[in-house]
């Protein structure tokens, strides 16, 4: 089983039923979402400061 994959730049952890996805946020942060028993998706909400940035995973 793959535990790692990369989507829209954010790295994914998949265990057990568990989803993580990380994702660069601002110039030094990374925005953390996770869920257990369904697929993390993208619901258009934004944190006030940061943005995405651009990173190498």
């Amino acid at each position: 089983m793959k535990y790692f994959s990369e989507k829209d730049g954010s790295l994914l952890f998949r265990n057990d039923g568990e989803t993580v996805m990380l994702t660069p946020w601002g110039a030094d942060s990374l925005r953390v979402r996770a869920r257990i028993l369904s697929d993390i998706e993208y619901d258009g909400f934004r944190l006030a400061a940061g943005g995405l940035a651009q990173r190498e995973l």
